[in-house]
């Protein structure tokens, strides 16, 4: 499945983007991640995007998916060029960057945990583009079995401070909980949605994780 090859390449060529618990992984941070990406050169190949085909991304939007199509294609035709017995040039690596962090900030491995949760939370985000109360941070998605055995996807949505007082908490909670498991269901998509909330506050500051 190419679909599924890009994701491990993309994985690959930016591990430390993935974090020990998808919950609990920091903030995306593009100064942060471009200082990562400097201070290496092996990820300027042509298979950290091995694997790539546009028509595998009907789940996106069309104009996120042709700007991932073109970050993808840029950053392959840039790649080519490094001979494999060489490492890349500053020249090419400051070129490469940006279609890299391009690609990145579309598939979010801090923000996704698995590629089911990918699709599935794409596909939530799109549907559920401006209903979302504005104090909706940030939602964090993962899939797996649940204690039955059955197919899950565990959302974790970040909420402003204000949002989580004892006199709005339950009601706020309630309202988003319900927009997300009728989205879930509307969407036929086959987990059952486990619907977490923590505060921006309670975000711990947790180290993102080399994955080797």
């Amino acid at each position: 499945m190419a679909l599924k090859q890009f994701w491990t390449s993309i994985r690959s060529a930016a591990r430390f983007l993935v974090p020990a618990v998808i919950a609990d992984a920091p903030k995306f941070d593009g100064a942060y991640i471009e200082t990562r990406l400097r201070g290496a050169r092996d990820w300027l190949v042509p298979e950290s995007v091995e694997g790539f085909d546009e028509h595998d991304f009907g789940f996106l939007p069309d104009d996120l998916r042709r700007h991932l199509a073109q970050c993808v294609n840029e950053f392959r035709a840039i790649a080519q060029q490094v001979a494999s017995d060489e490492q890349a040039t500053d020249e090419q690596l400051e070129a490469a960057l940006p279609s890299l962090l391009g690609v990145l900030e579309v598939m979010r491995p801090d923000r996704y945990a698995d590629l089911d949760a990918l699709v599935i939370g794409k596909r939530v985000e799109r549907e559920l583009a401006r209903r979302l109360p504005g104090w909706v941070r940030e939602i964090r998605f993962e899939t797996g079995n649940d204690s039955n055995g059955d197919p899950a996807v565990w959302i974790w949505v970040e909420i402003d401070d204000e949002a989580a007082t004892a006199d709005v908490l339950s009601k706020n909670t309630r309202q988003v909980r319900s927009l997300l498991r009728e989205c879930v269901r509307q969407l036929e998509i086959p987990h059952w949605p486990y619907v977490r909330f923590r505060t921006s506050s309670e975000r711990p500051e947790a180290t993102l994780e080399v994955v080797k």
